[in-house]
Parts: structure tokens; sequence; C-alpha cells
């Protein structure tokens, strides 16, 4: 398990100083080795940090896939995004969902006219589907049926272990374990809309 929680860190540290922001590099290993969440996950051998990881990966493809206009960082895009929906489902749509968003923020929304980010999805959609084609060439197609009632209705809409459907049970953990980030995403966001107006 520890092996995944060290792994992401030196993913972050390793980007972030190719981009030459060692200070940051720094900075975000020291955040991340004292985040109690993150520590805590590190003990246990479960699917979260792994997920991170390659969301994560998915993520840096991504932002190479952008910045060096490289095609074959979609292809790692698609490929890491299809090992996040197999780590633990759901939680992986999170990736589509900030690349969309980012292209709005960027005004890049003509990228999504080319067919090389279409196909890194797709790519991540065939990855995924491996596990239940290969169920389905077992005859156990119910197993994939199990799993899909218990990541969307047990975990995701109701929680674990909990009766009454709780729509902000996902919301309430990102703010709870997670608010480093999203107060530099906050910084993030106001900066470049303050570069923008500069411009």
């Amino acid at each position: 398990a520890s092996f995944w929680g060290l792994s992401l860190i030196s993913i972050v540290f390793y980007f972030l100083s190719k981009l030459k922001k060692e200070l940051w590099a720094y900075y975000s290993g020291v955040i991340l080795l004292i985040m109690p969440y993150l520590i805590k996950k590190m003990r246990f051998p479960n699917l979260d940090i792994p997920l991170t990881v390659f969301i994560t990966l998915s993520l840096f493809s991504y932002y190479n896939a952008i910045s060096e206009k490289k095609n074959i960082s979609w292809i790692f895009t698609g490929i890491f995004f299809g090992l996040s929906l197999l780590m633990k489902g759901p939680p992986a749509l999170i990736v589509p969902a900030i690349i969309f968003f980012h292209l709005i923020v960027t005004k890049n929304m003509k990228i999504l006219k080319k067919i090389t980010p279409w196909v890194g999805f797709f790519i991540g959609i065939i990855v995924f589907s491996l596990w239940p084609f290969a169920l389905y060439l077992k005859g156990r197609t119910d197993l994939f049926e199990i799993y899909l009632g218990k990541q969307f209705f047990g975990t995701v809409i109701k929680g674990r272990g909990k009766e009454n459907t709780d729509y902000f049970l996902y919301l309430i953990h990102l703010f709870k374990y997670s608010a480093p980030w999203l107060i530099l995403l906050i910084i993030g966001l106001i900066r470049h809309f303050d570069k923008i107006k500069k411009n």
C-alpha cells in the first residue's frame, strides 16, 4: 500500500521538477507527506491511492498533450483514464470532467474538433471494457451488475454503511480532506481570470 503513496509523491515531484518548478515540487511533496488522510490510506491495501496515482498520471499526460502538442500524450491520457476506471469506477470520471472544465476556462474547446482527444477517451473506455468483456466470456456478467449496483447506488449515492441517500457525500468528503488543494485551485483560477482581463 505504501508503494502507491510513495509513487504518487514521486510522480508529482518529478512532474513539477520537469516544469522547472523545483520549489513547488518540494512544497507538494511535503504537503502530501503530512496529509493525515493520505498517511492513513497508505497503511491499508485499498484502491484509493492507486486510483489517485492513475488519475494524476492521466491529468499530467493531458497537460503534456496540451503544452507539447504530442498526440502520443493523448493516448497515455486515455490509458491512465481507463486504468483509473478499473481501479474504482465512477470516481475516475473526474478526469474527463476536469479536462472539459479546463478547456472551457482556457477557451480551448476547438481542440475537441481534433480526433486525438477522442481517440484517447475511447482507448480509456476500451481499457475499462476489457474486464466486463472477460466476465462476459466467462458467463459471469452478474458480477459486473453487482459491481455497478454497489458503486453507483451503494457507494456514490448512499455512501458506505448508510441507509439514507446522501447526494452531497463526495462533495463534503472533498472539502473535508482536500482543503489545501481546493484553496490552491481557487487561487489559480483567480490568477488565471486576472490574466485574461489584463490581456
